[in-house]
C-alpha cells in the first residue's frame, strides 16, 4: 500500500482560475504540491485538491496536519497572484490513519488484475473484502472503492445489483 500520497482539500466562495482549466501541474524544485485538480464541475462548487509525495516533501509531511493547507495556500498565491481564503479546507493523513495506514494501493512485481479478482472472492457469507485494490479495471481510483462496496454489500445483504452505479442501488439502502 502507498501511504505517501497526501491531498489537501479547498472549497472556494468563487473560481479564480481559468474554466477551461481541469489539471495543474506545479514544477518546483521542492516538490510541493505538485499536481492540482480542479473537482469544481463534480462537486457543484469551486474546489480545488492539491496532491503531494509526502516521502519527497517532509517539510510538508512534518507539518501537523491542521497546517498544511496554509503551506498549500502558498503555492496556490505563487502560481496565481492574490488567491482568496477558502470557505472550507480539509487535509488526509494517511500515514497516521490508524485504520487505513495508507491511500491506495499498488500492483507489485508479479502480481497482476487475477490477483485482484482473487481478493474480492467472498471469503465467507458474511465477509467479503472491499476497496479500490479489488477492481482490476480501475483500481486506485474513488470509483472502483465505491463499487467495490456495492459488490460487497449486495454479496452480504443478498441482493446482487445488475450494475455497479447509483442506479443498481436497491432502494432499501438509501432509506
Amino acid at each position: 500500500c502507498i501511504r505517501d500520497r497526501e491531498k489537501v482539500v479547498f472549497r472556494f466562495e468563487e473560481r479564480f482560475w481559468p474554466e477551461s482549466v481541469h489539471w495543474i501541474t506545479h514544477v518546483a524544485n521542492d516538490h510541493a504540491f505538485p499536481q492540482w485538480v480542479d473537482l469544481s464541475r463534480h462537486t457543484g462548487s469551486p474546489t480545488l485538491v492539491a496532491i503531494y509525495n509526502a516521502k519527497l516533501t517532509p517539510r510538508i509531511a512534518e507539518t501537523p496536519v491542521d497546517q498544511r493547507a496554509g503551506l498549500a495556500l502558498e503555492v496556490l498565491r505563487k502560481m496565481f497572484g492574490p488567491v482568496p481564503e477558502p470557505k472550507e479546507t480539509l487535509a488526509t493523513d494517511w500515514k497516521d490513519d490508524p485504520w487505513s495506514f495508507g491511500s491506495y494501493s499498488y500492483v507489485p512485481v508479479g502480481a497482476g488484475p487475477e490477483d485482484m479478482r482473487v481478493l474480492a472472492e467472498p471469503v465467507s457469507e458474511r465477509l467479503v473484502l472491499a476497496g479500490e485494490a479489488t477492481v482490476p479495471e480501475s483500481y486506485g481510483t474513488v470509483h472502483a472503492a465505491f463499487v467495490s462496496g456495492l459488490r460487497a454489500a449486495a454479496h452480504v445483504l443478498g441482493e446482487r445489483p445488475e450494475r455497479l452505479s447509483l442506479g443498481a442501488v436497491p432502494r432499501s439502502w438509501l432509506d
